[in-house]
């Protein structure tokens, strides 16, 4: 069985989202005592989209660089076992060190619908469920909801334009489900609006932003060989970052706009990928992100009870605890990420790959056995 090949700044782009999450979470530990920090780091907020647009990309990738007489299953079955087992055991480290705040997320409590929800992925379809138990577990959620549309998506959507209408109506179903949204659950209350912000629907337009993406790659390999690939790219990274929104502009909502300036870093390093941006420490964190990703806000609750305990705060300056604390929570973050990444997400990897090819040998042998008929009299 081939791979698909893989591309250095695809997980560049992984390692430059879950920073851009470390970093906002980390300025939410000092609250308001050093509000510079989450000022300068206020877009990190929106690595999350970059990671649904870099996953709807390279499945895509993935889909139609695999030819396998079993496609479908097969996704399901890596899908499966590339996120279940590290999340899973998320699911124990927080229920054990009690992270997530229960009276925000799960006001009637922990109950066995949340944890059925959340052990299926199916949790991001209750606002009473999508963050119950694992804190920030509301974007696994919503990964693999998408995960259920994408091969119905991949039928449909086999071109460029087909791509950029579907981009359009999933803007126009987005703002249509968060209106039906605001009429079941009351948006003045802060857990139905955030969930209304997590869901697929709102989320999806950023997914068809990368399905979109997947499409122009013959373009970006024609500009890999032109003579001024490098000032393209730079002219790409320029106007990515001029057209990053303020608060106050709302062309799309902010995330889906986000999305289309994601669109243009992507293409920008697919075309030359900058050392700056793709080097050894963005590549290396990109390969762990996901384990990051679940294990930094575990990290960050255990920091904050060692520093409340011993009352760090009262020692230190506000600029010099926050330091402290971020480079504290980085270190044991990427530490804690690097076992689980070895010890749980590559081997569960790997079991996936063998139960694949243990269930194709399966069907090869029984296409082996002839059909026996029954002698006649």
């Amino acid at each position: 069985m081939i791979e698909p090949k893989k591309y250095p700044y695809i997980d560049a782009l992984r390692g430059m989202a879950i920073l851009g999450v470390l970093m906002i979470h980390i300025s939410y530990m000092s609250g308001s005592t050093f509000s510079e920090w989450r000022n300068l780091t206020e877009t990190g907020r929106y690595g999350v989209q970059l990671f649904y647009l870099v996953s709807a990309f390279t499945l895509m990738m993935s889909l139609h660089g695999r030819h396998e007489e079993h496609g479908i299953r097969n996704f399901f079955i890596r899908r499966l076992f590339r996120i279940a087992p590290a999340f899973y055991i998320a699911m124990v480290l927080h229920s054990l060190a009690h992270t997530v705040d229960t009276d925000l997320w799960a006001p009637e409590g922990i109950t066995w619908q949340s944890v059925l929800a959340t052990l299926t992925f199916f949790h991001g379809l209750h606002p009473y469920w999508i963050n119950a138990i694992v804190p920030g577990g509301w974007s696994v959620a919503v990964e693999f909801s998408f995960y259920c549309l994408l091969p119905l998506l991949v039928r449909w959507i086999t071109t460029l334009e087909r791509a950029i209408i579907a981009f359009v109506v999933s803007v126009a179903f987005a703002y249509c489900a968060n209106l039906i949204h605001g009429i079941i659950f009351n948006h003045g209350d802060n857990l139905f609006r955030s969930h209304a912000y997590y869901w697929l629907p709102n989320q999806l337009p950023v997914f068809m932003l990368g399905i979109l993406l997947f499409f122009i790659l013959p373009y970006i390999a024609r500009l890999q060989k032109h003579p001024r690939a490098f000032a393209i790219s730079s002219a790409l990274l320029l106007a990515g970052w001029f057209i990053v929104p303020k608060s106050s502009e709302r062309i799309f909502t902010t995330h889906i706009y986000m999305g289309l300036v994601f669109i243009l870093l992507t293409v920008a390093l697919a075309i030359h990928p900058f050392g700056l941006l793709v080097n050894r420490v963005t590549v290396g964190l990109g390969q762990i992100s996901y384990s990051l990703y679940l294990t930094h806000t575990l990290i960050i609750h255990l920091a904050l009870q060692v520093s409340g305990y011993f009352m760090l705060s009262r020692y230190l300056a506000p600029a010099a605890w926050h330091i402290i604390m971020g480079c504290t929570v980085l270190v044991l973050s990427i530490a804690v990420s690097v076992v689980i990444y070895r010890y749980i997400e590559t081997p569960g990897i790997n079991i996936g790959r063998r139960f694949i090819g243990w269930l194709q040998q399966c069907y090869q042998v029984s296409n082996l056995v002839p059909d026996v008929k029954e002698p006649t009299l």
